[in-house]
């Protein structure tokens, strides 16, 4: 029973031994996420390697690289960093009481390598004119003027407030500018706030003058648009509307309404010139000469053979004397020296113009005699 009671007794201690040993070396934690992507020394080589030294930081953390030991962790560094930061690395010099395989030392002479040669002052003239952009919120707009203000030499006792005092002077809208500088004992925090608060209230704003707008055009007054049914109607009643509209007819001289079924020519035969659908006395009839000229003159002249009228009778009721363009011309023949000469009736002339040559020594006397259509 010694014995047994020994061994366990040395089985303990030798458990509690082995635990104790286990909380002073901790094993190593498999990585979960990967390593940062190999360090871009193009381009803004600053900024990139400010990145990339956060992005490094978090991973370290996350995986306990810290707990590892100095030549592992610089190992890890190294193998990260990617091909054109070791060729960087391998053009560094070290000085005595610094370590080539410290991963602290390592990481201060990639801050001198890549932020040695920044200026501080163009760094600060920098974030001096950094304003608002056009569409960027309050949270980029600080976001940005926090990484600016690291390479800037700002202490720690001046860094919140000439945030602050970028923030006043770099944002774009006016009416919040007024709100802070109305704002009693100002800080960072409470400039943000107002700025968010303001942006906010901003973008509701116009959502609401969307919507009002909206709402607007929906209950204008717009026309009603016309069912099938009412537009024949509408057809229809445009259509009897020039239907009946009245006015002289070409084809029966008579006023009656604008279509065939009205006219009291439609259907009929002409007596004139036996075509359809129109009077004799029409403006359409195709046979409006003068059908009968009489001599009803007699004079005691013995020059009478000349052929001198006192009085035409024209069977056909023409409007000789219209001044009206669409009247056709009445003409009718005469005996001159006993020759047919075709002469234009026209009872309004003054005075009666003949060509010499149909008279030739024919002599002329004047007559008092009154044409009567």
């Amino acid at each position: 029973m010694a014995l047994t009671s020994s061994s366990l007794l040395v089985k303990h201690s030798s458990s509690e031994t082995s635990g104790a040993s286990a909380s002073e070396v901790l094993p190593f934690r498999s990585p979960q996420v990967p390593a940062p992507n190999p360090l871009d020394a193009d381009g803004d080589r600053a900024d990139n390697w400010k990145i990339w030294k956060q992005r490094w930081d978090n991973y370290c953390i996350i995986t306990g690289l810290l707990d590892q030991p100095e030549d592992y962790k610089c190992a890890m560094l190294l193998h990260s960093i990617g091909i054109e930061a070791m060729r960087i690395f391998n053009g560094l010099k070290f000085s005595d009481g610094e370590d080539r395989n410290n991963m602290a030392d390592v990481i201060k002479k990639f801050d001198q390598h890549f932020l040695g040669q920044t200026q501080e002052f163009f760094e600060g003239f920098q974030f001096n004119r950094r304003n608002q952009e056009s569409g960027e919120s309050i949270d980029e707009y600080v976001s940005v003027l926090r990484n600016m203000a690291k390479t800037c030499g700002f202490c720690d006792c001046m860094h919140e407030l000439l945030i602050m005092d970028r923030i006043l002077l770099g944002i774009l809208d006016d009416k919040t500018r007024e709100e802070l500088l109305s704002t009693h004992d100002l800080t960072l925090v409470k400039a943000i706030e107002i700025c968010r608060a303001r942006e906010a209230a901003t973008i509701h704003m116009k959502a609401l003058k969307n919507e009002e707008i909206n709402k607007g055009k929906g209950t204008q007054k717009q026309k009603k648009p016309m069912k099938p049914r009412d537009r024949t109607k509408g057809k229809q009643h445009q259509t009897e509307t020039t239907r009946t509209t009245t006015k002289k007819c070409y084809f029966s001289k008579q006023v009656h309404a604008m279509r065939k079924e009205s006219c009291p020519a439609w259907g009929k035969v002409c007596t004139s010139c036996g075509e359809k659908n129109h009077f004799p006395t029409s403006r359409k009839c195709k046979d409006r000469s003068v059908h009968v000229v009489q001599d009803d003159y007699a004079s005691d002249s013995s020059t009478s053979s000349t052929g001198t009228i006192s009085t035409i009778t024209v069977e056909l009721c023409h409007d000789v004397n219209s001044a009206q363009s669409q009247h056709p011309l009445i003409y009718c023949e005469m005996l001159i020296n006993d020759k047919p000469v075709r002469l234009q009736i026209d009872c309004g002339a003054t005075v009666c113009i003949l060509p010499k040559c149909y008279l030739k020594n024919l002599e002329v006397r004047p007559e008092n005699v009154n044409l009567q259509m």
